[in-house]
């Protein structure tokens, strides 16, 4: 009997893991192959049970010995090569996804840029490095994106130790960065963080790049009719409800196998993106024009694309356009709800905006081309000026890195392959210049 029930318990369950599309075996959302392929192993299975017991017993035993080393082979794939397969982040209600705390996670260079892998860690705070300190320093909290949080970078090659190193050693610098987060999600975790964290300094570090982009991607908020910043209620598609399950559930292994049959079809990566320079800045045109008529001219409140934060071409080459001035109006919002939440906590508020290496290199980088012919209005200052603008507007104390970082050679800064990030040169230029200026506006004393 117990051959039987071993047989026919684990069929129905493989039938229940195929018929319920679990995302622990992978797969996209509705029945396909791989639900077959389990669906099919549990009927298998069941018949096995219904056999007589002389066939039941060694399909039982062959049934449990595979079970068993499929679930050690799981354990210790995850124990040793789950910060490489598994994701940092995490669903969240207030910002579309989070870091999430406590875990240690890999990210590989293309080989452009070395090849080589960057273990990082988050604390128990949901911050990139150590555990928050309780010494009396001052502490800075710097908020932004991936320019800051920097998974790419070993920790302290990052802006904001390097910020650390640069003030003396003696202030406690904080790296609040997420990757992917634009201003508008940096606005809600300062609602939470600032009257827990109580820090001595907040700056917001703005990627002129792609975040007046994000502001309609993530349709956390929207403008009312009189320009006023208002709660949207946003909502997730089917497509992005399944990859966030697949980044919670599915098993390591699964994950392991799908990359190396990715692989074999020649979907392993190459030495660059694979995306044409040109026809991305027209792509990124369409897909503004896209997401503004989808958002503020139909009111879908879809949420869009996680991880596609194309140039800001609408706002660099048309900002009299009716999606970049929305943006424009957008940000402008979200700048002065920041420096009113900062009055709130009594926590002065610096700005950093920095700039795009295209934008940098007159519209010719690697990772875009601008056609002079094609637009004749690209101002390559623009997106920086339009930030640096609108937070001086809102009286606020900002540092325009642009110029600062046309000192030298615009390629040593930044990463290779297409990738638009700075590298460790570059966000140690940004340390040394936003020091100087928080000591230059005494916001916040060098330390000796």
């Amino acid at each position: 009997m117990v051959p039987r029930a071993i047989c026919i318990g684990s069929g129905a369950l493989f039938i229940w893991l195929a018929l319920s599309d679990s995302p622990s075996i992978g797969g996209g959302i509705g029945f396909g192959l791989i639900e077959m392929a389990v669906l099919a192993a549990g009927v298998v299975t069941v018949l096995a049970g219904l056999l007589p017991h002389r066939f039941a017993l060694p399909f039982s035993l062959l049934l449990v010995t595979t079970l068993a080393t499929l679930a050690l082979a799981e354990i210790v794939l995850s124990s040793v090569l789950g910060p490489r397969y598994q994701t940092a982040y995490a669903f969240d209600q207030r910002y579309l996804f989070k870091l999430e705390p406590g875990v240690s996670r890999h990210y590989t260079h293309l080989p452009a840029n070395g090849g080589h892998t960057v273990v990082y860690r988050i604390n128990s705070d949901g911050f990139r490095g150590e555990e928050l300190k309780d010494d009396g320093h001052p502490r800075i909290l710097v908020y932004g994106d991936s320019f800051i949080h920097a998974e790419y970078t070993e920790l302290e090659d990052t802006f904001p130790v390097r910020l650390q190193e640069r003030l003396g050693g003696a202030v406690e610098v904080v790296n609040a960065g997420v990757a992917g987060y634009g201003p508008d999600q940096i606005l809600r975790r300062m609602e939470d963080e600032l009257p827990r964290i109580k820090p001595d300094l907040v700056v917001v570090s703005l990627f002129s790049g792609n975040d007046f982009g994000d502001l309609l991607r993530n349709r956390l908020y929207r403008l009312s009719d009189d320009g006023a910043l208002i709660e949207n209620a946003w909502r997730l598609t089917p497509e992005q409800e399944r990859q966030i399950a697949l980044n919670k559930h599915e098993l390591v292994l699964r994950k392991i196998v799908g990359q190396a049959i990715s692989g074999l079809r020649g979907g392993g990566g190459g030495d660059s993106f694979a995306f044409d320079p040109a026809q991305w800045i027209k792509d990124a045109l369409t897909q503004h024009q896209t997401e503004y008529n989808a958002f503020v001219v139909e009111g879908d409140n879809t949420v869009g694309a996680f991880g596609v934060d194309p140039y800001s071409a609408d706002v660099a080459f048309f900002p009299d356009s009716a999606s970049a001035t929305y943006k424009i109006r957008m940000l402008d919002a979200i700048i002065a709800a920041m420096r009113n939440l900062a009055e709130v906590n009594g926590v002065p508020l610096a700005i950093m905006v920095v700039p795009h290496p295209m934008d940098l290199l007159g519209g010719d980088h690697a990772s875009g081309f601008v056609d002079p012919a094609e637009y004749a209005s690209y101002d390559p200052a623009r997106l920086t000026d339009t930030m640096e603008d609108l937070a001086q507007k809102n009286g606020l104390p900002v540092l325009n890195l642009f110029q600062t970082f046309q000192t030298g050679d615009v390629n040593s800064l930044f990463l290779k392959g297409g990738d638009d990030h700075w590298n460790g040169a570059g966000q140690a230029l940004a340390a040394e210049a936003m020091a100087g200026f928080l000591t230059a506006q005494g916001l916040l004393k060098a330390q000796p």
